[in-house]
């Protein structure tokens, strides 16, 4: 991929959030990460409220045994789900 294509993508991706950032500034948002730099992004830069719900899940994967595309969706979506089911469950 090229400097310039990836720039643009980099671009359209944070018009994207611009754009949904006022439709989110009233939603209940959970981040299920325990990242303090994801929460200061969300709610110093953005704007954002969000409650954290950290996840408990190790992203220690055997990455032998994943493409990468498989790899990154586990790792995103393993954690999501570990959250919500603790968030049900408090």
């Amino acid at each position: 991929m090229h400097e310039r294509e990836v720039w643009s993508r980099a671009h359209a991706a944070e018009l994207t959030v611009q754009r949904q950032v006022p439709a989110l500034r009233n939603a209940d948002l959970v981040l299920a990460s325990g990242s303090p730099r994801r929460k200061e992004i969300l709610n110093d830069i953005l704007g954002l409220r969000v409650r954290v719900v950290a996840s408990t899940f190790e992203e220690d994967l055997d990455k032998s045994k994943y493409t990468p595309q498989q790899y990154g969706l586990s790792c995103t979506h393993a954690p999501r789900r570990a959250s919500l089911h603790a968030l049900h469950h408090v």
